[in-house]
């Protein structure tokens, strides 16, 4: 189904990752997603989708946000424009209207485009720490989208959170035993969803 707008036309269809120099025919053919003239939706992992212009004018493409980018931002007559969003890092749903107009400004289109909100990561930068018998200060970095603590098992390792909000302090005591020990430093995610775990030896 198209929808025209006094000289440009606008017609959406899921666009092949093949190529943006598909056949309209062969772009219609693919229905692995169902859009309409009017919306878009796309998966959290980055996705993207064309819509098709036919029109006697300039016109110009403008999406608003900086997630999404349009291969064709202005042109004259028929072309195929392709949506492309990068990968959502945020637990929530965005969304952009993408304007479609004459060059004039005289006829305009907009388009919603929603994607849905990304999957949560929790990645460290180090998963072990060795520290000699003395007392000492190690610094762990953290790499989430999602909010998220920590517990060490031992009271001779302690953790304290930095003023960044993006890493760890690990304080290890003196260790007097004249043995080695070794403890372990859990961070989770808020939800309890992800895990990951530092080994400390001393």
């Amino acid at each position: 189904m198209a929808i025209s707008y006094a000289g440009i036309e606008i017609q959406s269809s899921p666009l092949p990752r093949a190529g943006r120099d598909a056949s309209a025919a062969a772009l219609r053919a693919q229905s692995d997603r169902v859009v309409s003239d009017t919306e878009f939706s796309f998966s959290g992992n980055g996705d993207e989708a064309s819509f098709s212009i036919t029109s006697n004018a300039d016109w110009v493409v403008n999406t608003g946000v900086s997630w999404l980018k349009a291969s064709e931002e202005s042109g004259t007559g028929n072309a195929a424009v392709t949506l492309t969003a990068e990968r959502n890092e945020k637990l929530e749903v965005r969304t952009a209207q993408v304007t479609v107009r004459t060059k004039d400004g005289t006829i305009r289109r907009t388009i919603t485009v929603s994607q849905a909100e990304g999957e949560p990561y929790l990645d460290l930068n180090v998963y072990a720490l060795d520290f000699s018998h003395q007392e000492g200060r190690a610094e762990v970095s953290v790499s989430s989208n999602a909010s998220w603590g920590f517990t060490s098992s031992d009271s001779w390792c302690t953790v304290k959170r930095n003023a960044t909000a993006n890493s760890f302090s690990v304080f290890v005591k003196t260790n007097d035993s004249g043995k080695n020990r070794a403890a372990q430093i859990t961070v989770k995610t808020a939800n309890g969803g992800l895990e990951k775990t530092v080994t400390v030896s001393q």
